[in-house]
């Protein structure tokens, strides 16, 4: 009899530890799917193109929605674009079939270099991103989100 009564108290105990393991897994799991761990390695790159300034304020955003608005409020997708496509030493040919011809094409002649810039203008559905291609000695050597 001591034998069944010892044996029914452990499987209460072990019943009741199983379910709160349960319990604390379901409210686990309930958790990442609030902020599904596919959805943040979608921004890490965007991160990486962020100032710290844009970086709190964007890391104190909770729903997806307003993360892609502050991203396209900020040109970050522009931005992104041009990080993936435009390379250092690119011609201004080049630029021209990837980017297509600039709004505002300024030059700046020196004795020793001529500087050119071009400028763009992209409406991305929220505000108009401005950015500038700048090249030195005929090859692209930066851009900018202006």
């Amino acid at each position: 009899m001591a034998y069944r009564l010892c044996l029914a108290v452990m499987l209460l105990i072990l019943y009741g530890c199983t379910q709160n393991a349960k319990d604390n897994t379901a409210m686990i799991g309930a958790k990442e799917e609030s902020v599904p761990s596919s959805s943040q390695e979608k921004y890490n790159e965007y991160l990486l193109l962020m100032s710290e300034e844009q970086r709190s304020e964007f890391l104190k955003l909770e729903t997806d929605i307003e993360r892609n608005q502050f991203l396209q409020f900020q040109g970050l997708e522009q931005q992104k674009y041009l990080q993936q496509h435009l390379g250092q030493g690119m011609g201004p040919q080049q630029v021209l079939e990837l980017l297509g011809k600039p709004v505002i094409q300024e030059t700046e002649l020196t004795l020793q270099d001529k500087k050119i810039k071009w400028t763009y203008f992209f409406f991305n559905g929220i505000r108009n991103v401005q950015y500038a291609v700048f090249f030195e000695q005929g090859q692209v050597k930066k851009w900018e989100i202006q």
